[in-house]
């Protein structure tokens, strides 16, 4: 019923959200977290809702871009000058490697994003991993030989509180990291929609889809939002030892 109750919320938002432009929706994102370790449950849930209300329409407006775009290329005839017309192949020519280009220049400039989360936080998540494994088969070697735990369960919930405040500063970078990157770039982005669009006009045939306000720009929403939407995945409450801890609260 909640899901149901969730669903029939989101639907009328989608509509409203439609009517926006690209980087109305990306601004209309939640804010990034400040406080992440001791953060309420309730508010993590709010904080997932609203990033899924951008999403759904996000995914949508994908959805019929891509239908859109199917049907205008279906519809028009491919200009076959382009591959005779040295001035057209020219000028193809130019616009994909315009393309490329930016295509390596957003690469190499998201490298430092993508280092940071591989070479620094999943090798310290995988220690803090292995040391929350070691601690319960500590917990159940001494509940099977009918020992107290508590001293146990203690080190694990003050291993998951530390794992959190180590961790969480890194991803709340990699977050702030990455929404400077998309808004450093949203111009770029425009420009690599326009040269897609110029490049389809060229060859097609009285081709008038275009993808000014979507293509690259959805996308770049689309990434963001995968981002975004893990800033809470080392906040303690995020474990597999539920078995272990029962409802212990972390707020």
């Amino acid at each position: 019923m909640k899901r149901i109750l969730t669903f029939l919320f989101i639907i009328p938002l989608y509509f409203a959200n439609a009517q926006k432009t690209t980087k109305q929706l990306f601004d209309a994102l939640p804010a990034i977290p400040v406080n992440i370790c001791a953060e309420k449950l309730e508010n993590m849930e709010k904080f997932e809702l609203d990033i899924r209300e951008i999403e759904i329409t996000i995914n949508a407006l994908k959805s019929e871009e891509k239908k859109a775009v199917k049907a205008e290329e279906s519809r028009c005839e491919f200009n076959l000058s382009c591959l005779t017309d040295e001035a057209l192949v020219a000028k193809l020519t130019a616009l994909g490697d315009e393309l490329e280009n930016y295509r390596i220049q957003l690469n190499d400039d998201s490298h430092q994003i993508i280092q940071e989360k591989t070479e620094v936080e999943a090798p310290l998540n995988l220690d803090y991993s292995d040391k929350m494994y070691e601690l319960s088969q500590e917990y159940w070697e001494i509940k099977n030989s009918g020992g107290n735990v508590q001293t146990t369960k203690n080190k694990m919930i003050s291993m998951l509180k530390i794992r959190c405040d180590t961790l969480s500063k890194l991803r709340l970078r990699q977050i702030r990291m990455t929404n400077e990157f998309f808004t450093k770039y949203w111009d770029t982005y425009v420009r690599m929609n326009a040269i897609q669009d110029e490049i389809a006009h060229i060859s097609y045939s009285g081709y008038s889809c275009s993808i000014k306000d979507g293509g690259y720009l959805l996308d770049a929403v689309k990434s963001y939002i995968e981002v975004l939407r893990n800033a809470y995945e080392f906040h303690p409450i995020n474990n597999k030892y539920d078995n272990i801890l029962g409802n212990v609260s972390f707020e």
